[in-house]
């Protein structure tokens, strides 16, 4: 750098001597030295590619220049403070379960409580309350024992379930103030099969009171009938009479309820 000192123009320009003219040269030559000297000793800057020290690396960022300490992440959260800073322990609500089913649609909901159990049948009612006494039919059909005409009793017949008086000289004979009538009656198979053999009696009064009579009855075929016959001994009165075909109950049948019939008689007059 070169420095021209200029004299300020004067109205009329007048030569310099050449000794004044050697010594402003020398001292611009001074200030040039000095100056080049103090732009050598300044410090040399950094090359661009020369790694920058946390004191003066630039901040990329936008938002201002990069802190020289790097943030302290977020404490854990403890088991005092589960749910958050400020928040305190949480603790998940746990529902109990419903143990009633959820009914589907278009089922009726399951009841808590069942229903009782109706009672069970008794050998007295064995097809079930109100039923009564159920014969069970075997494959092939069953026997059924019946009662048929009606009772002889002396001369007489009378129809089963009615009454007759009975004169006491109808009797076939008398034994110690009691009459001998003659009885006959018949017993009838209606079932599909054979029935086997059996016996019948008569009773007295009630349907299992004293046994008066009994008959053995044979084996019947389908639609096959046995008469019984025999004595009974009355005193003078009215008597009930029961008759009962199978009394010892050895054929299941499909009908028990025809076997037992009955008749009321008077004798009438003495039996000497």
């Amino acid at each position: 750098m070169s420095i021209i000192a200029r004299t300020p123009a004067s109205p009329r320009t007048t030569p310099l001597a050449p000794a004044r003219l050697a010594a402003a040269l020398l001292a611009a030559l001074c200030l040039a030295g000095a100056v080049g000297a103090q732009q050598r000793v300044s410090p040399p800057r950094a090359p661009a590619d020369a790694p920058q020290t946390s004191a003066t690396r630039a901040d990329p960022s936008p938002l201002g220049p990069a802190q020289d300490v790097i943030a302290q992440p977020p404490k854990p959260q403890h088991d005092e403070d589960p749910g958050g800073p400020g928040q305190g322990r949480q603790t998940p609500q746990q529902s109990e379960p419903d143990p009633r089913p959820t009914p589907r649609p278009g089922l009726e909901p399951v009841q808590d409580e069942l229903a009782p159990l109706p009672d069970p049948p008794t050998d007295e009612d064995p097809g079930g309350p109100g039923q009564g006494r159920q014969v069970l039919s075997l494959p092939g059909g069953q026997p059924d024992l019946a009662l048929v005409g009606g009772f002889q009793f002396g001369n007489t017949m009378i129809p089963w379930g009615t009454s007759a008086t009975v004169a006491a000289t109808e009797a076939a004979f008398t034994r110690r103030g009691r009459c001998g009538f003659r009885y006959k009656y018949a017993t009838r198979n209606q079932g599909a099969v054979g029935a086997a053999a059996s016996g019948n009696r008569i009773h007295r009064d009630l349907p299992a009171g004293p046994v008066l009579a009994g008959d053995a009855r044979p084996a019947l075929a389908p639609a096959a009938d046995a008469v019984s016959s025999g004595h009974l001994l009355l005193a003078p009165g009215t008597w009930m009479l029961y008759v009962h075909a199978d009394d010892p109950s050895a054929v299941v049948e499909s009908d028990e309820n025809n076997n037992l019939r009955r008749v009321r008689v008077t004798v009438d007059g003495t039996c000497r």
